[in-house]
């Protein structure tokens, strides 16, 4: 099938472009008016015709046509970022030289050019697995008014275009795709602090075209690392900030291209901060950038490209609306003093160096070719407290485990921690004294007590007891290889081809490491909750107990690797091919996409609950195959007028996690794991004019077969093979169907010169389409629990329904402001899916439905939760100076400037979720297990001062 569909995207092409001849030429050169260097990728186009053609690496150009075309026409010359030229030409029997064209840049987008930080705070700060909030993939927001309002005004209220994460946007850099291959998703962080050399990209949302790849669902970010399409000069920067770092310092210097071909390009920073706007929140992190290239015959180009961005940032945690109320939107329960300064108990650490090396050839005005080889190698932790240290008693040939801890000492919101734990249905004065003891406790103190923690390692030490408490990170490793390389062909003026062959491996080591003993001895590696397994007998209780078979009873220090090691080794191949045709007012495309991933899982460890090659040594391969498909057809009515739309199938591969059902203890492979289908269509009509612009788009995607992850404990599992009702759960949601349907429109109307008024609107409705099917994965094995009753809940992906009316302020003075209010609406609590099976009716004991079981009042304890709406508003301003050759600027941005309370988001607890327990936390003043949610920062602001030389 792959093959004739190759043969008849071809043909049909080939056939088309026989029917032009060429005639006279057209040509010409493209410069940026400010540092006078080429411009590449400015589209050249003669209106009303199909004519048209991007400039090569130097600004070149060339249109060839024919007789059939002399006459009167206009030529328009554009590159988002620079205002489009218009030239009125004659077609005549003879060539065209146009010289040299300068293009000047977009005043509007001067707040990017200031300094305002490309890569959004929010999008480095909520990069986790299902509570990732994704700002639409933009590092800095493209030319139109829509765009522009999701990645800055509406990024800080967790708001996503089309209701789509981070795992359906497509991020490149020189062609290499820079997302995980084994989760899909770009790492941010790793790249922060080396904005100054990422701001030569382009942003394509939804279905269209792009360059080096045929994107995504949600769309498709390229970054060109080339130093001689840089700006030439230096630049240094001081910000302030209150939102996740509150100092960064940057240094920035483009050599721009030599009279030999070589250009170059370094910048250094530095963010930091005791504490975000969150509390206990530190971050360090630092960021070097170095490029070279050199170019030679104006054809060739090679250019080498290496960074790194050691970060380290203490995290926050979702909130009660009980800890909350106590505590506000500064608290975190993640943190204590530690010998007087801030300690975080869940820190991330993040380093990356990586290294590119790319070719650049150019064969003028035909070929293009682009060849890359990467290396990137990561390390990444997440830090935890681990409060279950026992020691292993040997006493007349029997073993007896004694110690361990509760969380409750190591986690200040630890359900008997809060004031609720204390009240409930029946009053007395003793309750309430303990409910005022707790209340007065937890309002003066509600920290990680380090001191206490350590005090009682050191007391067990001293009864030569192992540790209790230890602190350790879960550290993934990986190196990571892409080979890629890119073509464009343009055939004829009216006719191009892009394509592509990628290759990317990365092998992943994955393990807890001690990092600190607390002040106690070693600690025994054992998974102290199999000792209470009530499905296995007494006698093989400390072999499931163990973390590694053939390691049993280990006792680790510092450093040490326990509880999981295991190795991913994941392998992708790509291929793609694209051609576009312009016909007179109309331009198409046809693209098509072919993937193959393999992923397969290598134990170090054998687990005791799965041994043998359940856990050790190499699994099974597993491979998927994901083709994608894309269309589109525009229509330009006139010279201010014009209609697209494009469609596509697009499949995307299950990630690591979702294919195997515990991937830090067993081999085990899901069984109904699968590509993900997707079925979308999209409309948009643009309106430009002198005065005006506009764009409204509708949508509607179809998602199918989608698979879900997610990890809790809960005390409520009804599984007839089981005794137990407590576990640690890895929970598969597989088949699930959705939809993503609505309207987006962007509108900005130039009262003035210098005044702009802009309003936007993105009205969606995500919902669930059927009732997939859960899978559990345990400790004690795999379990199908059977259906999800999602069908027509809503999807839990920020506001649903996103609003802005503002205005923008540009004096000829080099000064601007501008103003504007979001509103936000249809934002919903991610719903637990455990509690809408079947389990949520049954008793755990059993096994059998609750007798007091009503279905009235199951329907009221299953009532998604929607948000209540809220509303911002932000400002921005700035200045900048000329002094000699110098460039003097200031930037400042405040994000919810009337300080508004709002919860963007959260998710019910699985921890209870029967019937019986819905009824105990109904029944009580305040729920012990209710909803947790994200809730928004206060007001922020972000200034930045700079010069450029």
């Amino acid at each position: 099938m792959n093959t004739y569909f190759f043969i008849a995207l071809f043909t049909v092409s080939f056939g088309i472009a026989q029917q032009f001849e060429e005639s006279q030429a057209l040509y010409g050169t493209v410069l940026n008016q400010t540092t006078q260097l080429p411009i590449k990728n400015v589209e050249v186009v003669v209106k009303g015709t199909d004519l048209q053609t991007l400039t090569d690496t130097n600004g070149n150009f060339l249109l060839t046509f024919s007789s059939q075309l002399f006459g009167q026409h206009i030529l328009l010359v554009k590159k988002p970022g620079f205002l489009t030229k218009k030239y009125p030409l004659v077609f005549t029997n003879a060539p065209i030289a146009l010289s040299q064209i300068y293009l000047q840049s977009d005043s509007t987008l001067a707040q990017n050019d200031n300094g305002l930080i490309i890569l959004t705070d929010d999008a480095i700060e909520n990069e986790e697995n299902d509570i990732s909030y994704f700002n639409g993939g933009l590092l800095q927001s493209s030319q139109d008014v829509f765009s522009r309002a999701a990645a800055y005004d509406f990024s800080s209220a967790f708001f996503r275009p089309r209701g789509l994460d981070a795992g359906y946007h497509t991020l490149s850099f020189n062609g290499v795709i820079m997302t995980k291959i084994y989760d899909n998703r770009p790492q941010w962080s790793a790249w922060g602090g080396i904005n100054d050399v990422l701001r030569n990209q382009h942003n394509q949302l939804g279905l269209s075209t792009a360059e080096n790849h045929p994107g995504n669902l949600a769309g498709i970010t390229t970054i060109n690392l080339s130093p001689s399409q840089l700006r030439e000069g230096g630049r240094v920067s001081y910000a302030s900030s209150n939102r996740t770092y509150r100092n960064r310092i940057m240094g920035t210097y483009v050599s721009g291209l030599s009279a030999s071909g070589w250009a170059y390009a370094f910048t250094i920073s530095k963010r930091f901060a005791e504490q975000g706007f969150v509390e206990g929140t530190p971050y360090d992190a630092n960021a070097v950038f170095a490029s070279v290239e050199n170019q030679w015959k104006n054809k060739h180009s090679l250019q080498l490209a290496t960074w790194y961005t050691p970060n380290s940032r203490g995290r926050s945690s979702a909130l009660t609306k009980e800890v909350f109320d106590l505590k506000g939107n500064t608290y975190n329960p993640n943190w204590g003093f530690f010998n007087g300064e801030i300690k975080n108990s869940k820190t991330r650490s993040i380093e990356e160096p990586s290294i590119f090396l790319t070719y650049n050839y150019e064969a003028k005005h035909k070929l293009q070719l682009q060849s890359t080889v990467a290396l990137r190698k990561g390390i990444q932790k997440d830090s935890r407290i681990d409060n279950t240290g026992v020691n292993l008693i040997t006493t007349d040939d029997q073993n007896f485990v004694v110690g361990g801890s509760r969380s409750v000492h190591t986690n200040p919101v630890h359900q008997a921690n809060l004031p609720s734990f204390f009240g409930n249905t029946s009053t007395t004065l003793f309750n309430d004294h303990q409910v005022l003891q707790a209340l007065n406790f937890f309002q003066n103190n509600g920290q990680v007590n380090w001191d206490k923690i350590i005090e009682t390692n050191q007391l067990q030490a001293q009864k030569n007891n192992n540790a209790i408490y230890v602190l350790y990170n879960d550290q993934k490793e990986d190196l990571q290889l892409d080979i890629n390389s890119n073509f464009t062909y343009q055939l004829k003026d009216h006719i191009r081809f892009l394509g592509g062959l990628s290759y990317g491996r990365v092998k992943s080591t994955n393990f807890a490491k001690v990092e600190s003993l607390l002040g106690g001895n070693p600690y025994l590696d054992l998974n102290v909750f199999a000792l209470d397994d009530k499905n296995t007998d007494q006698e093989n209780l400390l072999s499931k107990a163990q973390s590694d078979l053939q390691n049993q009873n280990r006792v680790v220090g510092e450093g040490e690797r326990f509880k999981y090691h295991y190795e991913l080794h994941a392998s992708q191949y790509n291929s793609f091919l694209q051609t576009e045709i312009r016909l007179g007012k109309i331009a198409t495309f046809l693209g098509a996409n072919f993937n193959q991933t393999v992923y397969r899982r290598n134990g170090i460890f054998e687990n005791g609950y799965f041994p043998g090659d359940q856990s050790l040594g190499e699994s099974k391969k597993v491979s998927f195959f994901h083709p994608s498909f894309k269309a589109g057809i525009a229509y330009q009515i006139n010279g201010r007028h014009s209609v697209q739309v494009n469609a596509g199938y697009l499949q995307q591969k299950p990630t690591a996690q979702q294919t195997f059902t515990n991937i830090r203890k067993s081999n085990h492979i899901l069984s109904e794991v699968q590509p993900e289908t997707n079925l979308a269509m999209e409309g948009s009509y643009f309106l430009q004019s002198p005065l005006v612009k506009l764009q409204l788009t509708g949508y509607h995607t179809i998602i199918k077969d989608a698979t879900k992850n997610n990890f809790y404990f809960t005390e409520t599992l009804a599984i007839k093979e089981l005794a137990e009702t407590a576990a640690f759960v890895q929970e598969s949601l597989t088949k699930v169907h959705k939809v993503h349907s609505g309207l987006e429109l962007g509108i900005s109307y130039q009262i003035v010169p210098t005044l702009t008024l802009k309003s936007v609107a993105a009205i969606g409705s995500f919902t669930y389409q059927n009732n997939p099917d859960l899978q559990v994965a345990i400790d004690q094995g795999n379990f199908k629990v059977g259906k999800v009753f999602l069908k027509n809940y809503k999807i839990a992906r920020g506001p649903q329904e996103a609003y802005q009316v503002g205005f923008d302020y540009r004096d000829p003075k080099f000064w601007w402001i501008g103003m504007t209010t979001n509103y936000f609406r249809n934002s919903f609590v991610a719903p637990s899916a455990l509690k809408r099976t079947t389990n949520f009716n049954l008793d755990p004991v059993s096994n059998t439905v609750f007798n007091d079981y009503e279905e009235a009042t199951t329907k009221s304890f299953l009532q998604q939760e929607k948000l209540p709406d809220y509303w911002t508003v932000n400002m921005v301003g700035g200045k900048s100076w000329r002094i000699k050759q110098y460039y003097l600027g200031f930037f400042l941005t405040v994000s919810n400037l009337l300080n508004k309370s709002y919860r963007s988001g959260g998710y019910e607890q699985s921890r209870r979720v029967s019937y019986r327990t819905a009824l105990e936390e109904a029944n009580r003043k305040t729920p012990l297990f209710g909803n947790k949610y994200f809730y928004g920062y206060g007001s922020t602001y972000f200034a930045n001062v700079y010069v450029r030389f």
